[in-house]
Formats: structure tokens, C-alpha cells, sequence
């Protein structure tokens, strides 16, 4: 990742590229308003005006606001599952094909205290098209939460043992997760407000989850 506020006066026009582009490449602390790229590691306390997730990153601790889109890209994972990490997303929040996100802190989690909902909100709504994994807890969506296509694969209860899913090594990037790189992939959607509907359609997960919702 790169930084755009701390450039010296030698690297100008190579901001000045970057700024006419409309891409804000940023590594640690960016400036507040700036869009934000990241490609890896931790997603430093800041306001954004929107956001890409291209690698495995995570949001440990502090407040981050993104003013406008929230977007993890193929093959990418945003872990933000702490009690000390709080998101909040002014726009949309997409999930791309094969991508992960572990988004809210719901009491549920053995890691978590937070009541439902908690401080972790999206404005729109969240589109998860042919995600790896998706899942919410103690979140309030302002608008729809949609899965639709995607998953690990076919249930492997269904087909074999019960509970064989639970021992079959996940993928990447599910298996280079903070939180849940010992767990299978799954997907669910827990302690949850929403605004609009809850769409999941043609998802193929080990296991799903949706629980003690609230969809409007």
C-alpha cells in the first residue's frame, strides 16, 4: 500500500497522476476525506470518502467511516470483527466473487460483548454476488442484504458424514483470516437490523446461519 499525504515535493506529479485517476493508494494513516486502497494489514483509524479491500486486511481497533462505497474485490477478505473496532459505511458495502467479509461483533461470538445491534452500521445496503463467505453480526443495514450465488461448495454433511464440513481445510483467503481461519467456510447473518429485505439466493455453504434478525 501506498501513502498520499506524505508525499514530498519530488513525488507531485506522481500525485497529481493519482489524484486525476481518482485512486488514493494509502499505507497507515491517510488523510481524512481521501479514498482508501487497501492491499494488506491493519486499516488505520480514519474518515474516508470510499474504500477498496484488494488484499486480506482487517480493522483491529478504532473507528473507521467511509462516507461513500465500502468495496472488497475478488479474492479479497475484510475481517472487522472486534470489540474495539467500530465501521461505519455512509453508501453500500459489496462483496465480490470469491471474496470474504466477517463484519460486527454480536454477542454471539466468543470474542464479543456487544448487544444487538451494535455500533456498526451501513447506510445502503449490502450486495454479496458469488462471495466466498459473508458474515454479519449485530449490524444495522439501513437498506437490502443480499448473498446471492457463491458459498465454500455443497454442504459436505449432506453428502458424507454429518458434520464432515467442519474438518475440510478452507480456502483462501477464508484460511488467512484474523478470527476464523480455523472454521469452515460459512456464511451467516446474526442480531442484525435491516432496513429493506434479506435476499439469499443459490448460496452453497457448509452452513448458514440467520438469527434473531430484524428485517424490515
Amino acid at each position: 500500500m501506498k501513502r498520499g499525504n506524505q508525499l514530498v515535493a519530488t513525488a507531485i506529479s506522481v500525485f497529481a497522476v493519482l489524484a486525476s485517476s481518482g485512486a488514493v493508494l494509502a499505507d497507515g494513516h491517510g488523510p481524512d476525506g481521501e479514498g482508501y486502497v487497501c492491499s494488506g494489514g491493519a486499516i488505520p483509524t480514519g474518515n474516508y470518502s470510499s474504500m477498496e479491500v484488494t488484499g486480506v486486511c482487517s480493522i483491529p481497533a478504532g473507528t473507521v467511516t467511509v462516507s461513500g462505497d465500502l468495496v472488497i474485490r475478488p479474492g479479497a477478505l475484510l475481517d472487522a470483527v472486534s470489540p474495539a473496532a467500530t465501521v461505519v459505511v455512509g453508501r453500500n458495502l459489496r462483496v465480490e466473487r470469491g471474496a470474504v467479509l466477517f463484519l460486527g461483533c454480536g454477542a454471539s461470538l466468543p470474542i464479543c460483548s456487544n448487544t444487538s445491534p451494535g455500533p456498526d452500521r451501513v447506510g445502503g445496503s449490502i450486495e454479496a454476488a458469488q462471495a466466498l463467505g459473508v458474515v454479519i453480526h449485530a449490524v444495522t443495514v439501513g437498506g437490502n442484504l443480499s448473498i446471492i450465488g457463491g458459498g465454500g461448495g455443497p454442504s459436505i454433511a449432506m453428502v458424507g458424514s454429518p458434520g464432515a464440513c467442519f474438518t475440510v481445510p478452507a480456502p483462501s483467503p477464508w484460511s488467512q483470516g484474523p478470527n476464523f481461519s480455523m472454521l469452515p467456510v460459512y456464511s451467516d447473518v446474526e442480531d442484525t437490523s435491516i432496513g429493506g429485505d434479506l435476499r439469499i439466493v443459490g448460496l452453497q455453504t457448509c452452513w448458514l446461519g440467520a438469527l434473531r434478525n430484524q428485517i424490515g
